[in-house]
C-alpha cells in the first residue's frame, strides 16, 4: 500500500485530484473508514479531478447514488453507510453500475455484498488533525502520481 497523509481538506482533495489522474475506465475506487474520516473529501477532490464540479459533490448518504458529468463520461458516487442487511441492497443497481465502463468511487464498501471487479481499496484512517490514506498501489501510475505529493 501507499500510505500518504493529510492535515486539511484543501490537502484531501489535492490528494483526490492527483489519484484522477490515474484513473481510466472501468474504474472502481472502494473507500473504507470510520465516519469523519474524509470519504466524501477524497470523492470530492477525485470527481474534481475527472472534471465534474465539486460543488455538486455531496455524500448520497440518503439519495445511495449520485451520477456526475466528467471528462470521462458520467461517474458515479455511492454510498452504502445506511445499508446493513441484504434487503437493503435488492433494489439498488449496484452490479450495473459497478460494471459499466465509467468510474465508480464507492464510501463504506466494506459494506458491499458482492465483489467488485476492476476494484482498487482506499483505507482512510482519522487521527488528530490528519487523515492517514493507505492507497492499493495496483492502481496504474499512483506511485508517480502521488510521488510528489507533499502537503502543506
Amino acid at each position: 500500500m501507499i500510505t500518504l497523509q493529510t492535515h486539511t481538506e484543501q490537502e484531501t482533495e489535492m490528494l483526490g485530484q492527483a489519484i484522477a489522474t490515474c484513473l481510466v475506465p472501468p474504474a472502481n475506487l472502494l473507500l473504507v473508514g470510520e465516519l469523519g474520516s474524509g470519504k466524501t473529501v477524497l470523492a470530492r477532490g477525485i470527481f474534481a479531478g475527472l472534471g465534474a464540479d465539486p460543488s455538486l459533490v455531496r455524500s448520497p448518504t440518503f439519495s445511495l447514488i449520485n451520477e456526475y458529468s466528467a471528462n470521462c463520461g458520467t461517474v458515479f458516487h455511492i454510498d452504502l453507510y445506511r445499508l446493513d442487511e441484504p434487503s437493503d441492497f435488492v433494489s439498488l443497481p449496484l452490479e450495473d453500475v459497478l460494471s459499466e465502463d465509467s468510474i465508480a468511487v464507492v464510501e463504506w464498501a466494506n459494506k458491499l455484498p458482492c465483489s467488485v471487479a476492476t476494484s482498487f481499496h482506499i483505507q482512510i484512517k482519522a487521527g488528530e488533525g490528519s487523515h492517514r490514506f493507505s492507497i492499493d498501489p495496483r492502481i496504474p501510475g499512483i506511485k508517480e502520481s502521488t510521488a510528489s505529493f507533499t502537503p502543506g
